[in-house]
């Protein structure tokens, strides 16, 4: 019998945390806009870059590469078709929320219009045309992953006890490391990620909220 989810899954948490999500995000991109560059961005990514070796270069840029859109695509196509093979079409459905959300990371980084960072202020490992704010990575990788542990939660992707707890802390490494990695390799700033992150969450949100609206069973 499937156990009940926790509390921070109630819809009166939820609606809280994404209106709070939703007021961070836009106070973001207003001082973004604004104000392009700021010394808190380059003195962090400064910080980050000086830990800066073969090795953890190597690691970054690995991590980095499934939040590109080609490898990232195919992913979410792939855990889409699996879902579908598994009668569970609904979820397959609800978690090409991801592709979406990347779209929408898309437009707004073309309305912000923030220029990427610059060899003027740091080493530049990650040579990019598009816009910086927000980073898709981590409106990528939050949305997800972030759909992925829920997916374990609700049993809609099955794992033994061990190997469900292991797969939840990988995943929120991955979406941990991905915002370092961005800063690490020059492609964009703290602010950037942050306001990935939270456009992210507010995405991974909403999919939760309309798998419960619509009662959505695993």
């Amino acid at each position: 019998m499937k156990s009940k989810l926790p509390n921070y899954f109630s819809q009166s948490f939820l609606l809280t945390v994404l209106g709070i999500n939703l007021s961070l995000f836009f106070y973001i991109a207003g001082y973004v806009k604004n104000s392009q560059i700021n010394f808190q961005d380059v003195a962090i990514s400064l910080y980050v870059q000086s830990f800066q070796t073969d090795y953890m270069t190597f690691l970054m840029k690995f991590i980095s590469f499934f939040g590109y859109p080609l490898p990232a695509s195919l992913a979410v196509i792939f855990v889409c078709w699996y879902l579908y093979k598994q009668n569970k079409i609904k979820f397959s459905l609800l978690f090409s929320i991801v592709l979406f959300a990347d779209a929408i990371g898309s437009f707004i980084k073309w309305l912000i219009d923030r220029p990427r960072p610059t060899g003027e202020y740091l080493q530049i490992m990650s040579q990019l045309d598009s816009r910086s704010f927000p980073s898709n990575h981590a409106i990528h990788y939050t949305v997800f992953f972030g759909l992925f542990i829920y997916f374990l939660e609700r049993g809609v992707i099955k794992a033994s006890p061990a190997t469900s707890v292991f797969l939840r802390i990988f995943s929120v490494i991955l979406v941990l490391m991905v915002g370092i990695s961005r800063i690490y390799l020059g492609a964009h700033w703290l602010t950037d990620v942050i306001g990935g992150y939270l456009l992210g969450s507010f995405f991974l949100i909403s999919a939760i909220l309309i798998a419960q609206k619509l009662k959505i069973k695993a």
